[in-house]
């Protein structure tokens, strides 16, 4: 029973201790002494004689606190400490391999067969869509002929500009544009939408009013936030070079299968992106 007790002491813990508090003081001392976060030289024996302490208790609660431990085993206590050690390192490295292999299966999962088949697609497309993006960046641009037909007072917060209103055009919808006379679209409804070359990306509103032409910056479209948008569509391809059985690269591969395939879905899905893409632009 002084045995026991001492291995309690170990835990900081009274004999009356459960379960749940053994479990949670050894994993509070485990974190501290783990030879990977304890710089002292003699922090494996250290937390070896945790590992001893830690299952001598489990057994003496397992066994409805009936165990003893063989008055023996005591008699040469320091044989005892160092063979106990020595069992606490190889149940500590046998433990550090089942992890290894565990990690090793999981990643494994994510980068072989099938499922790496769909991701490598998703982030082909992923990357192709990047491609459209920057090379828009430089193509010449066109103008659209459109129709003013409306436009809403209800101002919302900008991303690229100030306070900007919804218009609304004939063939391009609701589009939003900074603060601007809207008087003059009424009087004046012919207005230009300039257009990135490939991905036909609505860029500027120009509007013409007899002798004076008047341009108008978006906000709230892609082309609003194209640098930002290549790169985050560019990301996915980042990873078939940066396969690494590291927290980095799982949090980056569900980061995007979940967020950025689906957002690139739903952005070549609307407006006919993907037609524009597949025709470079002609269609």
């Amino acid at each position: 029973m002084i045995a026991v007790k001492r291995h309690f002491d170990n835990l900081g813990l009274p004999m009356t201790a459960t379960k749940v508090e053994v479990k949670r003081s050894y994993r509070k001392l485990a974190m501290k002494l783990h030879p990977d976060k304890n710089p002292h030289p003699n922090a494996a024996s250290v937390f070896a004689e945790l590992q001893v302490s830690y299952d001598s208790i489990m057994d003496y609660l397992n066994s409805g606190k009936t165990a003893t431990i063989k008055t023996n085993d005591y008699q040469n206590p320091e044989k005892t400490r160092e063979d106990r050690i020595k069992e606490a390192k190889k149940r500590y490295y046998e433990q550090k391999l089942r992890e290894k292999q565990s990690n090793d299966r999981y990643f494994n999962k994510l980068t072989k067969g099938i499922r790496w088949k769909v991701f490598k697609t998703g982030g082909i497309v992923c990357g192709l869509f990047a491609f459209f993006l920057l090379a828009d960046l430089f193509l010449p641009s066109f103008n659209e002929k459109d129709q003013f037909i409306g436009w809403s007072p209800k101002q919302v917060g900008g991303t690229t500009t100030s306070f900007p209103h919804p218009i609304f055009l004939a063939n391009n919808g609701k589009i939003y544009i900074e603060n601007g006379y809207f008087n003059d679209f009424q009087m004046y409804p012919t207005a230009f939408v300039v257009k990135s070359r490939l991905l036909h990306l609505p860029v500027t509103i120009i509007h013409p009013i007899e002798e004076e032409i008047k341009a108008y910056n978006l906000d709230w479209c892609l082309s609003a936030a194209l640098p930002l948008a290549i790169i985050v569509f560019a990301f996915p391809v980042l990873l078939f070079f940066y396969k690494e059985k590291t927290p980095r690269f799982v949090f980056a591969y569900f980061l995007s299968q979940y967020i950025i395939f689906p957002l690139t879905a739903i952005l070549l899905l609307t407006d006919n992106r993907w037609l524009h893409m597949i025709t470079f632009g002609l269609v």
